[in-house]
């Protein structure tokens, strides 16, 4: 596992994260005094839906859903679409992770974060 440590003094920066394939997440995001996060990204090709989930953990091996109620996202149409990661608890990494499709071959060709502290 690669874990990505950015520099926070540019609060705002758009960090290009790549594609995802399904079943698979983005690298990990040194999140250690961010605030705010969000992941943006571009779903094509849908079939009948994609589900997603940002993630969070302490130790960048453990990791619990961000959303507080623990419930993934469920895309069902192609756009641009943002998740935001609560960082209300401190936290250190995070990531975006493609959880599963449903039917069809869609794509996730870009994925980008952005944070704030």
């Amino acid at each position: 596992m690669t874990l990505q440590s950015f520099d926070y003094v540019q609060s705002g920066k758009v960090l290009s994260l790549g594609a995802l394939t399904v079943g698979n997440s983005t690298e990990d995001i040194n999140v250690s005094g961010v605030e705010d996060l969000e992941f943006e990204f571009i779903v094509a090709a849908i079939g009948t839906n994609v589900v997603m989930r940002a993630e969070i953990s302490l130790d960048g091996t453990n990791w619990v859903n961000a959303d507080v109620g623990g419930t993934d996202t469920t895309i069902i149409a192609n756009g641009t679409y943002m998740m935001e990661a609560n960082l209300s608890r401190l936290y250190l990494f995070a990531r975006l992770t493609w959880v599963s499709i449903s039917t069809g071959s869609p794509t996730i060709a870009t994925s980008n974060a952005t944070m704030r502290s």
